[in-house]
């Protein structure tokens, strides 16, 4: 893991959002990485309890899976409700 000093800090950098998704930033803060593992966690964690309780199988961890959960949970809170669910992502370089 980078040291926090390596990184900026969010009240340092700038920040933008495409409705649901953001923010959109340049480089990743510590906080950042911290929201996005407890987020991450949080819904790998929901589906081994579901999982578990209705089938008594087992899941490993699926990153594309638990993205594609957090894709929407996202959109959704958006478009009902217009509650945005920080998960910084990365500009693309041109």
């Amino acid at each position: 893991m980078l040291k926090t000093a390596c990184r900026p800090n969010q009240s340092q950098r700038e920040e933008r959002w495409d409705d649901w998704e953001g923010p959109i930033v340049s480089e990743l803060t510590d906080e950042d990485v911290q929201t996005q593992d407890f987020i991450d966690n949080t819904i790998h964690n929901m589906l081994c309890e579901l999982v578990v309780s209705l089938t008594g199988q087992k899941i490993q961890w699926d990153t594309a899976v638990i993205h594609e959960v957090l894709k929407t949970i996202r959109q959704e809170l958006w478009n009902r409700y217009g509650i945005r669910i920080p998960y910084a992502v990365m500009e693309e370089k041109e």
